[in-house]
Protein backbone atom coordinates (compact mmCIF):
# COMPACT_ATOMS: atom_id res chain seq x y z
CA UNK A 1 0.00 0.00 0.00
CA UNK A 2 1.30 3.45 -0.91
CA UNK A 3 2.22 5.60 2.07
CA UNK A 4 1.74 9.34 2.05
CA UNK A 5 4.92 10.55 3.64
CA UNK A 6 5.70 14.25 4.01
CA UNK A 7 9.04 15.94 3.49
CA UNK A 8 10.72 19.30 3.92
CA UNK A 9 13.66 20.02 1.60
CA UNK A 10 16.16 22.77 2.42
CA UNK A 11 18.28 23.56 -0.62
CA UNK A 12 15.64 22.54 -3.15
CA UNK A 13 16.87 24.85 -5.92
CA UNK A 14 20.44 23.50 -5.93
CA UNK A 15 21.75 20.67 -8.07
CA UNK A 16 20.93 17.82 -5.70
CA UNK A 17 17.84 19.53 -4.30
CA UNK A 18 16.20 19.86 -7.71
CA UNK A 19 16.67 16.15 -8.33
CA UNK A 20 15.35 15.28 -4.88
CA UNK A 21 12.19 17.34 -5.43
CA UNK A 22 11.58 15.47 -8.70
CA UNK A 23 12.32 12.12 -7.07
CA UNK A 24 9.86 12.62 -4.20
CA UNK A 25 7.14 14.08 -6.41
CA UNK A 26 7.35 11.08 -8.74
CA UNK A 27 7.11 8.59 -5.87
CA UNK A 28 3.72 7.30 -4.73
CA UNK A 29 5.13 7.08 -1.21
CA UNK A 30 5.16 10.85 -0.73
CA UNK A 31 2.04 12.95 -0.36
CA UNK A 32 3.58 16.35 0.43
CA UNK A 33 6.93 17.91 -0.47
CA UNK A 34 7.55 21.24 1.28
CA UNK A 35 10.26 23.63 0.09
CA UNK A 36 11.59 26.92 1.49
CA UNK A 37 12.64 29.13 -1.42
CA UNK A 38 13.18 32.70 -2.55
CA UNK A 39 11.71 31.92 -5.96
CA UNK A 40 9.79 29.19 -7.68
CA UNK A 41 11.74 27.28 -10.32
CA UNK A 42 10.42 27.45 -13.87
CA UNK A 43 10.52 23.64 -14.01
CA UNK A 44 7.96 23.45 -11.22
CA UNK A 45 5.44 25.34 -13.36
CA UNK A 46 5.54 22.49 -15.86
CA UNK A 47 4.76 19.71 -13.39
CA UNK A 48 1.69 17.54 -13.78
CA UNK A 49 -1.32 18.66 -11.78
CA UNK A 50 -0.88 15.71 -9.44
CA UNK A 51 2.71 16.72 -8.70
CA UNK A 52 1.76 20.39 -8.30
CA UNK A 53 -0.76 19.33 -5.67
CA UNK A 54 2.02 17.57 -3.73
CA UNK A 55 4.51 20.44 -3.89
CA UNK A 56 4.04 22.98 -1.07
CA UNK A 57 6.07 26.12 -1.76
CA UNK A 58 6.92 28.42 1.14
CA UNK A 59 8.40 31.65 -0.22
CA UNK A 60 10.87 33.38 2.10
CA UNK A 61 13.32 36.25 1.69
CA UNK A 62 16.20 33.93 2.57
CA UNK A 63 17.20 31.13 4.91
CA UNK A 64 18.15 33.70 7.54
CA UNK A 65 14.51 33.19 8.56
CA UNK A 66 15.70 29.96 10.22
CA UNK A 67 17.20 32.15 12.95
CA UNK A 68 13.69 33.24 13.97
CA UNK A 69 11.55 30.17 13.53
CA UNK A 70 8.49 31.89 14.96
CA UNK A 71 8.11 33.36 11.46
CA UNK A 72 7.85 29.90 9.91
CA UNK A 73 4.72 27.75 9.63
CA UNK A 74 4.31 24.61 11.68
CA UNK A 75 5.84 21.52 10.13
CA UNK A 76 4.29 19.11 12.62
CA UNK A 77 3.43 15.77 11.06
CA UNK A 78 6.26 15.68 8.56
CA UNK A 79 8.20 12.47 8.10
CA UNK A 80 11.65 13.71 7.12
CA UNK A 81 13.85 16.73 6.51
CA UNK A 82 16.38 16.71 3.69
CA UNK A 83 19.22 19.25 3.66
CA UNK A 84 21.08 19.59 0.36
CA UNK A 85 22.66 22.99 0.95
CA UNK A 86 26.12 23.78 -0.33
CA UNK A 87 28.04 27.00 -0.95
CA UNK A 88 31.25 27.62 -2.86
CA UNK A 89 34.28 28.75 -0.89
CA UNK A 90 34.96 31.43 -3.50
CA UNK A 91 31.96 33.28 -2.06
CA UNK A 92 33.90 33.79 1.17
CA UNK A 93 34.56 31.91 4.39
CA UNK A 94 31.73 33.60 6.31
CA UNK A 95 29.11 32.74 3.70
CA UNK A 96 30.41 29.18 3.35
CA UNK A 97 30.14 28.54 7.10
CA UNK A 98 26.68 30.11 7.19
CA UNK A 99 25.32 27.94 4.37
CA UNK A 100 27.15 24.69 5.10
CA UNK A 101 27.04 24.72 8.90
CA UNK A 102 24.76 27.31 10.49
CA UNK A 103 21.73 26.73 8.26
CA UNK A 104 21.90 22.90 8.40
CA UNK A 105 22.09 23.02 12.21
CA UNK A 106 19.22 25.50 12.43
CA UNK A 107 17.25 23.22 10.12
CA UNK A 108 17.94 20.36 12.53
CA UNK A 109 16.59 22.47 15.38
CA UNK A 110 13.48 23.15 13.29
CA UNK A 111 13.02 19.42 12.75
CA UNK A 112 13.36 18.65 16.45
CA UNK A 113 10.97 21.46 17.38
CA UNK A 114 8.38 19.95 15.02
CA UNK A 115 9.00 16.35 16.12
CA UNK A 116 10.22 15.28 12.67
CA UNK A 117 11.94 11.92 13.20
CA UNK A 118 14.34 11.84 10.26
CA UNK A 119 17.11 14.14 9.05
CA UNK A 120 19.14 13.53 5.89
CA UNK A 121 22.08 15.68 4.83
CA UNK A 122 24.64 15.77 2.04
CA UNK A 123 28.17 16.51 3.22
CA UNK A 124 31.35 15.36 1.47
CA UNK A 125 33.78 12.48 1.19
CA UNK A 126 36.65 12.81 3.66
CA UNK A 127 34.64 15.07 5.99
CA UNK A 128 36.62 15.46 9.20
CA UNK A 129 36.11 17.92 12.04
CA UNK A 130 39.87 17.83 12.66
CA UNK A 131 40.86 18.51 9.07
CA UNK A 132 43.23 21.36 8.26
CA UNK A 133 41.09 22.16 5.23
CA UNK A 134 38.15 24.47 5.91
CA UNK A 135 35.75 22.67 3.57
CA UNK A 136 36.27 19.23 5.09
CA UNK A 137 36.50 20.61 8.63
CA UNK A 138 33.14 22.39 8.41
CA UNK A 139 31.47 19.35 6.89
CA UNK A 140 32.89 17.18 9.68
CA UNK A 141 31.75 19.61 12.37
CA UNK A 142 28.21 19.54 11.02
CA UNK A 143 28.16 15.76 10.98
CA UNK A 144 29.41 15.62 14.56
CA UNK A 145 26.89 18.13 15.90
CA UNK A 146 23.99 16.54 14.06
CA UNK A 147 24.87 13.13 15.48
CA UNK A 148 24.28 14.54 18.96
CA UNK A 149 20.78 15.87 18.21
CA UNK A 150 19.00 12.60 18.92
CA UNK A 151 17.10 11.99 15.68
CA UNK A 152 15.36 8.64 15.32
CA UNK A 153 17.22 8.36 12.04
CA UNK A 154 20.09 10.47 10.72
CA UNK A 155 21.38 9.80 7.22
CA UNK A 156 24.71 11.41 6.22
CA UNK A 157 25.67 11.19 2.55
CA UNK A 158 29.31 11.74 1.61
CA UNK A 159 29.51 11.94 -2.18
CA UNK A 160 32.62 12.48 -4.24
CA UNK A 161 32.69 14.77 -7.25
CA UNK A 162 29.17 15.71 -8.32
CA UNK A 163 28.15 15.06 -11.92
CA UNK A 164 25.12 16.01 -14.02
CA UNK A 165 24.32 19.29 -12.32
CA UNK A 166 22.42 21.74 -14.50
CA UNK A 167 25.09 24.32 -13.68
CA UNK A 168 28.31 22.41 -12.85
CA UNK A 169 31.05 24.20 -10.95
CA UNK A 170 34.39 24.80 -12.65
CA UNK A 171 36.22 22.26 -10.49
CA UNK A 172 33.55 19.66 -11.26
CA UNK A 173 33.91 20.21 -15.00
CA UNK A 174 37.69 19.90 -14.72
CA UNK A 175 37.92 16.81 -12.53
CA UNK A 176 35.02 14.98 -14.23
CA UNK A 177 37.61 13.75 -16.75
CA UNK A 178 40.07 12.46 -14.14
CA UNK A 179 39.53 8.66 -13.94
CA UNK A 180 40.71 7.88 -10.39
CA UNK A 181 38.54 10.51 -8.62
CA UNK A 182 35.32 9.13 -7.16
CA UNK A 183 32.26 10.65 -8.82
CA UNK A 184 28.50 10.37 -8.56
CA UNK A 185 25.54 11.78 -10.45
CA UNK A 186 23.31 14.11 -8.44
CA UNK A 187 20.37 11.91 -9.46
CA UNK A 188 21.98 8.97 -7.66
CA UNK A 189 22.19 10.98 -4.44
CA UNK A 190 18.52 11.96 -4.66
CA UNK A 191 17.46 8.37 -5.23
CA UNK A 192 19.58 7.09 -2.33
CA UNK A 193 18.16 9.70 0.03
CA UNK A 194 14.60 8.80 -0.91
CA UNK A 195 15.12 5.07 -0.58
CA UNK A 196 16.87 5.33 2.78
CA UNK A 197 14.14 7.56 4.15
CA UNK A 198 11.42 5.16 3.03
CA UNK A 199 13.28 2.13 4.39
CA UNK A 200 13.77 3.64 7.84
CA UNK A 201 10.57 5.64 8.23
CA UNK A 202 9.29 3.27 10.93
CA UNK A 203 12.56 3.10 12.83
CA UNK A 204 12.03 3.48 16.57
CA UNK A 205 15.70 3.59 17.53
CA UNK A 206 18.14 6.46 17.36
CA UNK A 207 20.52 5.54 14.59
CA UNK A 208 23.04 7.32 12.39
CA UNK A 209 24.23 5.96 9.07
CA UNK A 210 27.04 7.26 6.87
CA UNK A 211 27.03 6.63 3.14
CA UNK A 212 30.23 7.00 1.16
CA UNK A 213 30.31 7.55 -2.59
CA UNK A 214 30.20 3.83 -3.49
CA UNK A 215 27.38 3.23 -0.99
CA UNK A 216 25.29 5.97 -2.60
CA UNK A 217 25.69 4.44 -6.05
CA UNK A 218 24.91 0.95 -4.76
CA UNK A 219 21.74 2.06 -2.99
CA UNK A 220 20.52 4.13 -5.94
CA UNK A 221 20.91 1.12 -8.24
CA UNK A 222 18.20 -0.60 -6.18
CA UNK A 223 15.60 1.86 -7.42
CA UNK A 224 12.35 0.25 -8.42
Amino acid sequence: MDRKLKALIIGSTGGIGRELVKELLQSNQWGEVHVLVRRELEAWKNLSQEQKNKLVIHKVDGLEILRDQTKLPSFQGLSAVFCTLGAEQKDGKENFIKVDKEFPLLTADLAIKNNIPQYHIVTSQMSDKSSMFLYLKVKGEVENELSQKGFQYLGIYRPGLLLQREQPRLIERFFSYVPFIKKVDVQNIAVAMRLQSENYIESSHNSTQYFENDDIIKISNQKI
